[in-house]
């Protein structure tokens, strides 16, 4: 019937702040995270707090979960900007590691396909204990805040050029069959 069970105030005293990723529900609760000093948060989904704190602040790209952790960029300057694991359960940092920037994620047959924003391209196994990089490529040159989208083997990834006012679509072959 439209009728509001309840709030939970979650944004940046900031003034020019945005909350650009979305809430990830899990199960019977849900998980918020934005950068500008917000930090996350982990509420039931009657709208009690389970806990708040400052272990991951997305500037606008949505985490992702795996078997309680959450894997996602930290930080609102690409130069402080560190990628991220935390235990869903109490919000405790597992570990961080620079070298991404900004960026965003998805998740494939078990690994990670990052995009940072300055275009770099890289295949990663994030666990809790370690994030481990296995490839990666500089395929863009451009601002990139869209997450890369995979579809029967290829992956597109898109940048725009605030300078030219111009984007760019790349398009690539991940699958395993693709004809060399």
């Amino acid at each position: 019937n439209g009728t509001v069970r309840w709030r939970y105030p979650f944004r940046s005293r900031e003034r020019y702040s945005v909350n650009a990723a979305s809430p990830l529900v899990i199960g019977d609760r849900v998980f918020l995270t934005a950068s500008y000093g917000t930090g996350s948060a982990l509420l039931q989904v009657d709208g009690r707090e389970v806990w708040r704190n400052q272990a991951l602040g997305a500037h606008w790209s949505t985490p992702i979960h795996v078997d309680g952790y959450v894997y996602g960029f930290d930080g609102r300057h690409d130069h402080e900007a560190t990628l991220r694991c935390v235990r869903l359960s109490d919000g405790e940092g597992m570990w961080s590691k620079k070298g991404y920037e900004r960026g965003s994620m998805i998740r494939a047959d078990g690994r990670f396909i990052l995009l940072s924003e300055d275009g770099r391209l890289a295949l990663a196994d994030l666990s809790p204990k370690e994030g481990r990089e296995i490839s990666s490529a500089r395929v863009l040159s451009a601002h990139c805040w869209a997450p890369p989208a995979l579809s029967r083997g290829l992956l597109y990834v898109v940048s725009h050029d605030h300078a030219t006012d111009k984007g760019t679509l790349l398009c690539v072959n991940v699958s395993a069959s693709q004809k060399r």
